[in-house]
């Protein structure tokens, strides 16, 4: 900002909006004055699933972002980082009816998506879906770990396979 909203006598604040999904997401009527004439107008704030958001300021009229604009800011564009997802294998090999440990270790808390993605681990041999974690076992880093233990009796080797997808897709 160029000039400083504390002296309007309340007629005019900063608005930051989420244009995606149209959340007024912060107003100050008084900013944290950075020298110069200026004030600063911040938030922090947090997203979970879906597209990239965008983000306007608004110098508009305190009670209504939309009226009486005098200054707006270029959009901002913030994306979520993409999910990845690794599989481990507590054992390669082992004896017919042995039990061993899968645990998929993700890059990013499911817990936070509200349900709206999960953890799936899938034994494609059988087509199986042997765990599927909304809530993983939290590994520190903003990382997620979804674990299973299982086993089979008979046939062939079986692959299994982890992905992050919409909850009700498995």
């Amino acid at each position: 900002m160029n000039q400083e909203v504390r002296y309007t006598d309340g007629a005019y604040a900063v608005h930051i909006v989420d244009v995606t999904s149209g959340e007024v997401v912060k107003t100050c009527t008084v900013g944290s004055y950075q020298g110069g004439g200026r004030d600063r107008c911040a938030v922090t704030t947090a997203f979970y699933t879906g597209d990239p958001h965008q983000y306007v300021a608004y110098v508009s009229a305190t009670e209504d972002y939309e009226s009486d604009v005098q200054a707006q800011s270029a959009p901002v564009t913030v994306a979520r980082a993409p999910w990845t997802v690794s599989l481990t294998s507590s054992v390669d090999v082992f004896s017919a009816g042995s039990q061993f440990e899968l645990a998929a270790l993700v890059n990013q808390e499911v817990r936070y998506t509200d349900g709206a993605y999960a953890v799936h681990i899938v034994d494609v041999t059988s087509g199986e879906v042997v765990k599927t974690c909304t809530v993983g076992s939290y590994q520190g880093g903003g990382r997620d770990r979804c674990a299973v233990t299982t086993a089979f009796y008979t046939g062939d080797p079986h692959q299994y396979v982890a992905y992050v997808s919409a909850t009700e897709d498995y």
